[in-house]
């Protein structure tokens, strides 16, 4: 009941704040160079998941932690980014492009991609036959509809879309963290088995992502505003995104033990590496991060 009912409603109504605490009117705006957005594309939807997949072959002795690490790697850019690159100085507009583009990208390709990849990783009991089309139905209605009903209730009623931003993002804080805790103690074992491995695994592709994302911003001549706005989409990702594919769309917990752990790691390497000094000044994310 966890993982198909609580988790599925915990993660539409944390989309339902995220888009409640987004002012379509106030989104960044610019000229974002070609060059640029060839860049971070190239970075988020091309050479990370080749490098996450890479890493994720190493654990063939662990089906739904490998699956899981390529679930991560071909995440969309996270919410995130775009406040995360304001508050280091990076150019907002850029990462929120890259968000955008990339989701919509995953949402193209995933309905081929994610059975694929269970059936490359071998996912035990993994529901390798399921319809591309439900895949895609389900990611939508979870996470993605949510986001543009809260975004269009913004919108339309933008004096009381904060109260009920508020409202939401109180409750969101204590309901993931008892779905996501309970995850971790259906697979204690599974975790202290692979402990280090995977937080070494999160970590490596982190610090790759980044690495990767200054090299090509160079290679591309990008500003420097425009390399953290990079460096942002690659480190912030869609864990619920892949939380929600792994535990509820193929019914396996552990696989969503690296979505999890990740979304602990990006923080602390982004504080390692010093690109960002404060986190996001969303309202919504100070209340609640998910």
């Amino acid at each position: 009941m966890v993982e198909t009912v609580m988790l599925p409603a915990v993660l539409a109504l944390a989309m339902l704040g995220a888009g409640l605490d987004i002012d379509l009117r106030r989104l960044p705006s610019g000229h974002i160079a070609a060059r640029t957005m060839i860049a971070g594309l190239v970075v988020t939807a091309i050479l990370l998941p080749l490098v996450g997949l890479a890493i994720a072959s190493c654990f063939h002795e662990e089906p739904a932690i490998a699956f899981g690490l390529a679930l991560l790697a071909v995440s969309p850019a996270g919410l995130l980014a775009g406040p995360m690159a304001s508050a280091a100085g990076g150019a907002a507009g850029t990462a929120v492009a890259l968000t955008a583009s990339s989701s919509l990208l995953y949402l193209a390709v995933a309905p081929r991609l994610i059975p694929a990849l269970a059936i490359w990783f071998d996912v035990p009991g993994g529901m390798v036959d399921l319809p591309g089309r439900d895949i895609l139905t389900s990611i939508s209605g979870i996470c993605v509809m949510p986001l543009v009903v809260g975004a269009f209730i913004r919108l339309v009623a933008p004096r009381h879309a904060p109260a009920a931003e508020r409202i939401i993002a109180s409750l969101i804080r204590p309901l993931l963290g008892c779905v996501l805790t309970y995850i971790l103690l259906a697979n204690v074992d599974a975790l202290w088995r692979c402990s280090v491995s995977l937080f070494g695994a999160t970590f490596l592709l982190n610090l790759l992502a980044v690495l990767l994302a200054g090299g090509v911003a160079a290679v591309a001549a990008c500003r420097p505003a425009d390399r953290l706005a990079i460096e942002g989409a690659c480190l912030i990702r869609q864990e619920g995104t892949g939380i929600f594919v792994a535990a509820v769309v193929f019914d396996d917990t552990t696989a969503a033990l690296p979505l999890i752990v990740n979304s602990m790691m990006a923080l602390i390497v982004a504080h390692l590496l010093r690109s960002y000094r404060r986190l996001g000044r969303s309202a919504f994310v100070k209340r609640a991060v998910v």
